[in-house]
């Protein structure tokens, strides 16, 4: 008898989504290691399925509104913060009923990160409830790094499989019978279309179908991961909890043999999610060199980050000439002794020398930093906003939250009865006590000025009356302003929640940036 199995990513609430970079490779590769073992897979990817890709806005939950002070719901423009909670995927009835039409023998949940826990428990309870009987399995990081979540008193999941489906799964399915071969990652790529949608359904394969609109476009982005974990400290990383802090890679003939299923003659970007792929160099290079080869001309990216420590200008332009567009790189802080604290390497001369390359080459950049570390201050975060603001890159800001089982969090008491959901960045919710919610989402609108300081200075800004007007007001007021849409009409104003003493702070440190002569000089030639 064959056994039947669906492969499920639940829909996910938050305040922002990105479809284009929701690769679900974990739950690809789990359904490609059941397709091995004799199972018949359906993978169903929730988030990013058709119409309810661009999300249903949902009232502010009791366990959010201390966000009230933050959020404008009018607010629109490049200086906005997050207007609307949503779910990204359709409403768990529909997902429990399309599951169980299938009448599958168990239905494996993938959860990608902890954030999310609630979606899963929830999907789990509402199939449970439609059919008794139905056998459900939980695994992914998220579950991982908090098994003890899904074991209270009338959980709805039966079984939970931690680490890597690699190991675990295979374990599970009885199928491991070779340890050495095992230790070896799997690749899966997700295909996503021009669009922006991944697709929901994936082949025997674990290679995606693309969108039939992005196909006859002749236009495909592929999002895949080439490594397994790192061996770096850093303390703000919940990489190791799931995948241990050997590195591993997957074998380079594996990652051929899986782009070769890939239609040619198309355009083809490639992202790789791994921030630590550096560490193998020559093997990173090989693989490009290859993908070249096979490809003509893709496009590569890293857009979860690179880290800048292991970059340098030699390497820099290798990376361009084989098809590097854009270098998102990873800064943690500007603060050395915060980075420090946090076990976090820095060289920030490497890092002003790589942008400068960057910049040369005529390539562009983000700069990604932590706000809310543990041990942070207005001053730190203003230092990292001012560092990135007179370099020619673009600023990223992550917003700090926890994983159960990073420093300080190794108790699951410390969450209590907290909502998982308070573990998303976007939450903005004051974890270390460095910052208040206010602190950083005055951070987040600052980051998103220095990048309007930087879209001006590139010639990018669009040249529409809003947004220069609203930098004019900004630069004569020398305040944080927003955009609001009201029964009023269209109005600029001082958003809600600002923290006066890190605006003032940014501010006053940042004369010479909103000079254009001033920035040219920070940055170097063009």
């Amino acid at each position: 008898m064959v056994r039947t199995a669906c492969v499920v990513v639940p829909p996910i609430t938050d305040f922002y989504f990105t479809p284009h970079r929701f690769s679900a490779l974990g739950a690809r590769i789990a359904a490609e290691i059941l397709r091995r073992a004799g199972w018949d897979v359906t993978l169903l990817i929730f988030p990013t399925m058709g119409r309810f890709v661009r999300g249903k806005p949902l009232p502010l939950p009791p366990w959010l509104t201390y966000l009230d002070e933050v959020l404008l719901p009018g607010e629109r423009g490049p200086l906005s913060f997050f207007t609307h909670l949503k779910r990204f995927g359709p409403p768990m009835e529909y997902c429990a009923d399309m599951i169980l039409s299938m009448s599958p023998s168990v239905v494996f949940v993938s959860l990608f990160a902890f954030a999310y826990a609630d979606s899963a428990k929830e999907l789990a309870a509402t199939l449970k409830r439609k059919n008794p009987g139905q056998h459900i399995v939980i695994g992914g990081a998220g579950a991982t790094v908090a098994p003890w979540y899904f074991r209270e008193d009338g959980s709805a999941i039966d079984e939970i499989i931690g680490g890597e489906a690699e190991l675990s799964l295979r374990e599970w399915t009885g199928s491991d019978r070779d340890t050495r071969e095992s230790r070896n990652p799997e690749i899966a790529l997700a295909v996503v279309g021009g669009r922006g949608r991944s697709s929901d359904f994936s082949q025997p394969t674990g290679v995606g179908s693309a969108d039939t609109a992005a196909e006859r476009a002749g236009t495909i982005a592929v999002t895949t991961v080439l490594s397994r974990g790192c061996p770096k400290q850093c303390a703000f990383c919940a990489n190791h909890l799931c995948h241990g802090r050997e590195f591993r890679l997957v074998p380079a003939d594996g990652i051929v043999a899986a782009f070769d299923q890939l239609p040619s003659g198309s355009r083809i970007t490639i992202n790789f999610e791994d921030d630590n792929i550096l560490f193998a160099r020559g093997y990173f290079l090989e693989i490009l060199g290859r993908l070249k080869h096979r490809f003509g001309t893709p496009r590569f990216s890293a857009e979860n980050g690179l880290d800048y420590t292991l970059l340098d200008v030699r390497t820099v332009k290798a990376l361009v000439d084989l098809g590097f567009e854009q270098f998102n790189l990873s800064l943690g802080s500007a603060d050395p002794i915060l980075l420090e604290k946090n076990r976090r390497p820095h060289q920030i001369d490497r890092l002003r020398e790589t942008l400068l390359e960057i910049s040369r080459l005529g390539k562009s950049a983000i700069t990604y930093f932590i706000c809310g570390l543990p041990g942070d201050t207005t001053g730190s975060v203003v230092e990292s906003l001012q560092l990135i603001c007179g370099l020619p890159t673009r600023s990223g800001i992550s917003l700090f939250y926890p994983v159960p089982g990073l420093p300080g969090f190794e108790d699951p008491d410390v969450f209590g009865s907290m909502p998982a959901g308070l573990c998303a960045g976007s939450s903005a919710f004051p974890w270390t006590g460095a910052l208040t919610t206010s602190q950083m989402v005055t951070a987040f609108r600052l980051s998103r000025l220095v990048n309007m300081l930087h879209d001006e200075k590139e010639g990018k800004l669009p040249q529409t009356a809003p947004e220069n007007e609203l930098l004019e007001a900004v630069r004569g007021q020398k305040r944080l302003l927003t955009v609001e849409r009201s029964s009023h009409g269209v109005r600029t104003i001082v958003p809600p929640g600002i923290d006066r003493e890190m605006e003032k702070l940014f501010f006053e440190g940042a004369e010479d940036l909103f000079n254009s002569s001033g920035r040219r000089a920070a940055t170097g030639p063009s």
